[in-house]
């Protein structure tokens, strides 16, 4: 089961809603408590070239924000 928390559901919605008209995405974040995924936040990874109907997660940035984070 994949369990999202509110907040991580209210982050992902509003970077959905801020990239339109463009596809967006990124990283979830969290953790596993015994059978279940738990979502806890996102990161976004801009994609400059994505369109309406795609998006290509960049791997070098990914990794740049998750060291960041």
């Amino acid at each position: 089961c994949v369990v999202i928390h509110s907040r991580a559901r209210e982050a992902m919605i509003r970077a959905a809603a801020e990239a339109l008209p463009v596809e967006t995405g990124g990283i979830l974040l969290g953790y596993r408590s015994d059978d279940d995924i738990v979502v806890t936040g996102l990161l976004v990874v801009p994609n400059p070239s994505a369109t309406r109907h795609r998006y290509t997660r960049d791997d070098v940035i990914a990794n740049e924000l998750l060291k960041d984070w």
